[in-house]
């Protein structure tokens, strides 16, 4: 078994041409440095446009349709590549009832992780979301 102490992201980023390559960025436990850092990292691969996938394992890829809300979406999967490193796509927020509601998108290998780990990120991830001023404007 495996097991990393920092989990890192990487993202799908739109071109100007329309096609995508990735950008990828380190865990940082302050989230406006993360977010900084993030931003660099997604500039200098829109400069760049190349395609450069990684092999690394300590990630979990992420990727965004802000053009639509989903009910169900799916990776393009390659045999042998990556199968273990979580995936999660966020879609296109909507209002439903007077509540504002985010369509998520959790892929995970079962062999990994199971339904409860997944509840798990889900219902921190809603707590988190639900004092966004911990978050947004906090300089």
């Amino acid at each position: 078994m495996i097991v990393h102490d920092v989990i890192n992201g990487g993202t799908t980023v739109l071109l100007p041409n329309e096609t995508f390559t990735y950008a990828y960025f380190n865990y940082r436990e302050n989230f406006d440095e993360f977010v900084t850092a993030a931003a660099e990292a997604i500039n200098r691969v829109r400069s760049e446009g190349a395609l450069k996938p990684t092999m690394r394992y300590d990630l979990i890829y992420f990727t965004t349709l802000p053009w639509i809300s989903f009910t169900s979406f799916a990776h393009a999967r390659t045999p042998g590549r990556g199968e273990s490193i979580p995936r999660i796509a966020f879609g296109k927020f909507f209002d439903e009832n007077g509540r504002t509601l985010l369509p998520i998108s959790v892929e995970v290998h079962h062999a990994l992780m199971d339904g409860l780990h997944v509840g798990r990120f889900i219902m921190r991830m809603e707590e988190e979301l639900s004092h966004p001023e911990n978050y947004v404007g906090s300089k």
